[in-house]
């Protein structure tokens, strides 16, 4: 009989043990399939910028644009007038923009430009501080970040599609080409610092003390250099300069070439090209 009983609670047992685990791994299931339905849900849920950004930078652009026709013509530069007027151009595109710092945009490429943008915003409003004080300062960050704004406009119409009201067409049109001429100056001065980075002085002569040294370069660049002017770190071997020459050639058009030298009396390990100038 007890062994009866026991077969018994053997038998209960194992039944209770099955069907826990069934239970489990139903429960487990449904678990999954939530996380799966939650996870899509959200997914559907979320609402990208980018076609209302647009939207938001014409209308600032336009605004900036209105504020600048009525409240900027009577004032001079430098003065706390301009600065305030200046101020108001700047806030009404960064009023409706700032916004998309933290939006979600289907364009990740789309979203660097934006913050881009605004970030050459907050840098015309942070050159304003100066527009009292000292013009210089004030003019050269004022310009860079407007020259930076250009470009991004360009990307913008050209490629993301930003349409503005033929009103202020034209406004829109001089942007783009500030935004042409900044490139193509960009692209000579890297032009420019390859051609410079390319040139290597040799020892060609030396008579008692002196030392003179040549470099034949030939002009791979797309620029007619009115003048091309070097100057040249001669370094120890510590890499502390010792002197300091110069070297210049003039009318050096592309596709030609030109010889750079100098002459010096002192003991050096390196030469170091430190800086130059040019004109076209």
């Amino acid at each position: 009989m007890k062994r009866k009983e026991n077969g018994i609670v053997l038998l209960v047992a194992i039944s209770i043990a099955i069907t826990c685990c069934t239970g489990c791994s139903s429960s487990s299931n449904n678990q999954s399939t939530n996380k799966v339905t939650d996870s899509s849900v959200s997914a559907e849920t979320i609402e990208y910028q980018d076609e209302n950004f647009l939207s938001d930078l014409a209308l600032g652009l336009e605004t900036r644009w209105e504020i600048g026709d009525n409240d900027t013509a009577e004032y001079d530069l430098y003065t706390k007038e301009h600065q305030e007027a200046f101020s108001r151009m700047v806030d009404a595109e960064l009023d409706l923009l700032s916004k998309y710092e933290s939006a979600e945009f289907k364009d990740s490429k789309l979203k660097e430009k934006v913050l881009s943008y605004i970030n050459a915003l907050k840098d015309q409003k942070e050159a304003l501080r100066f527009a009292t004080v000292d013009a210089d300062k004030y003019d050269e960050d004022w310009t860079k970040a407007y020259n930076e704004r250009t470009k991004l406009l360009t990307e913008f119409s050209q490629v993301y599609g930003l349409t503005i009201d033929e009103e202020y067409q034209s406004t829109l049109d001089d942007l783009l080409l500030n935004a042409q001429e900044v490139s193509e100056e960009e692209d000579k001065a890297a032009q420019v610092k390859e051609l410079v980075e390319s040139i290597k002085f040799e020892k060609v002569k030396e008579e008692y003390d002196w030392a003179t040294y040549e470099a034949v370069v030939e002009n791979t660049t797309n620029i007619d250099f009115e003048y091309l002017s070097l100057e040249i770190n001669l370094l120890d071997k510590e890499n502390v300069t010792v002197e300091s020459e110069y070297a210049d050639t003039q009318n050096f058009d592309k596709g030609s070439k030109a010889k750079f030298s100098f002459m010096t009396d002192q003991k050096f390990k390196k030469i170091k090209i430190a800086d130059y100038e040019y004109s076209e």
